[in-house]
């Protein structure tokens, strides 16, 4: 078998198994309406597998924090409720290859990459009705960038986690967002 040959197979390997995984979460979303705790965590243990991460997180937005709503992984349990300052940039995919050294990093990141041991680090933005309401990210715990592959297969992820809590939303108008164990 050619390189090539090769490659087109492990695309089309990650491909299937996103594809398999997207059906899970929407399976979970249907199962659990309005319970972001069980879905969140669902999704976020689904993306470490599939993106390789050690660790991960959901935040959701308030004012000018950003709140963990969600953890993967025992590295971010501490974060759990916690909040920090919010980024410039949560609209749009960030990704650090290395997360500690980054001079675009910020004091808050700079304590979480030496407290949780985060170095290499992606993030998408979740969405509710057009507008950017928490972000969905992916931690290394040593430096191995995240490819373009692992990225986009965190977006549909992030897609996913903005699906299930505009669904919550729906069900339940006025929804304020709680922090539960996982």
């Amino acid at each position: 078998m050619t390189e090539q040959a090769r490659d087109l197979e492990a695309e089309l390997a990650c491909a299937l198994a996103l594809q398999r995984a997207t059906s899970d979460m929407l399976h979970l979303i249907r199962a659990h309406p309005g319970d972001l705790t069980t879905v969140l965590n669902g999704i976020l243990a689904k993306a470490a597998e599939l993106c390789d991460g050690e660790a991960g997180s959901i935040t959701m937005i308030e004012g000018d924090l950003q709140r963990f709503m969600a953890s993967h992984g025992p590295a971010m349990a501490p974060y759990l409720g916690a909040t920090v300052p919010l980024p410039v940039n949560v609209s749009e995919v960030v990704r650090f290859d290395d997360f500690a050294t980054s001079r675009r990093s910020r004091p808050a990141s700079v304590e979480m990459a030496r407290v949780a041991r985060v170095r290499s680090y992606a993030s998408a933005p979740l969405t509710d009705d057009g507008r950017v309401v928490g972000s969905l990210h992916m931690y290394r715990h040593e430096v191995r960038p995240f490819r373009d592959a692992e990225v986009a297969a965190l977006t549909s992820f992030a897609d996913q986690a903005s699906l299930a809590i505009g669904n919550a939303r729906s069900k339940r108008p006025g929804l304020a967002f709680t922090i539960e164990p996982s």
